[in-house]
């Protein structure tokens, strides 16, 4: 771990142990068998590739390409380098927004999607930073409200986004060739469920919330195959997880005083097309008996 703090603090431009003095390239044996040479090893270098055409002049880190291979950093190294392209683009792109940015947020969308690393609202949606407030689980769901549990990440965000932000508008985004809907459709969820088996301890019991979707699915499609199932389970869970949304006090309400609209949205990855519609409630008639 200490040859990896030092590569890091080497990397970044200035060496701690030197205090200031200019580096020198880092030069690190790491101890273990190395790892066969990433598909993606070349793409440091496409980066770069990029952002001159693109007119960058962002100084890119410098590195041991033997100790990035080894290590399977090369994708760190990208990412590192992605931000110091944002950070430029940002700032002249935009300098007034970031700089309201540094002291508030005023989202008027709150988006939730999957964690599939294919599903990025804010690429999917070419939105700019301060668009949209995001949270991201697995299969897009939002679980029923209830108080009782510890832990609650996307019902915390859900609250803070409609009561503390003020959007204006939630869209539960699902799609196509999702992994959470596929376990949630297994023909031996309910042995997943209940055995909890390595591997399978979390999963099974976060998309449970799911089992309504799940159930109209194959009562709807019971001939269907089990990748027909599925492409109509992402979309039906969605239904499902609007309809979650609607247990939550300040969520009804915000509704009902036409302060908040739901949205369910479908994208395809195959097909890179997107469905798109609103949930239309109305409270019906009051009656005094």
């Amino acid at each position: 771990m200490a040859a990896i703090q030092q590569f890091s603090s080497v990397v970044l431009g200035k060496s701690k142990a030197t205090q200031g003095a200019p580096c020198k390239r880092a030069s690190l044996k790491v101890v273990g068998a190395a790892r066969p040479q990433s598909s993606r090893s070349a793409q440091l270098k496409n980066t770069k590739k990029w952002a001159t055409k693109a007119g960058s002049d962002v100084a890119f880190e410098s590195y041991d390409e033997a100790f990035v291979q080894d290590k399977n950093w090369e994708d760190i190294f990208r990412l590192k380098n992605g931000f110091k392209l944002f950070r430029e683009k940002a700032t002249e792109n935009f300098p007034e927004l970031i700089e309201e940015l540094k002291n508030t947020q005023e989202p008027k969308v709150m988006v939730i999607a999957c964690a599939d690393s294919r599903v990025s609202p804010s690429m999917l949606m070419q939105t700019r930073p301060g668009d949209i407030f995001v949270v991201r689980n697995v299969a897009n769901m939002v679980p029923p409200y209830e108080t009782q549990g510890r832990f609650h990440g996307t019902s915390a965000a859900i609250e803070f986004a409609v009561i503390h932000l003020k959007v204006e508008h939630i869209i539960v985004m699902g799609h196509s060739g999702c992994g959470g809907i596929k376990a949630l459709m297994d023909k031996s969820f309910e042995d997943m469920l209940a055995t909890k088996t390595a591997g399978m301890e979390f999963i099974p019991n976060w998309v449970s919330s799911g089992q309504p979707a799940r159930e109209r699915t194959l009562r709807k499609f019971p001939d269907a195959t089990f990748a027909e199932q599925c492409r109509a389970c992402e979309q039906e869970s969605v239904n499902s997880s609007l309809s979650n949304l609607l247990t939550f006090p300040f969520i009804k309400e915000a509704i009902q005083s036409g302060q908040l609209d739901i949205h369910g949205w479908y994208y395809n990855l195959q097909e890179l097309n997107l469905r798109t519609w609103t949930m239309d409630f109305k409270l019906s008639s009051v009656e005094t008996i």
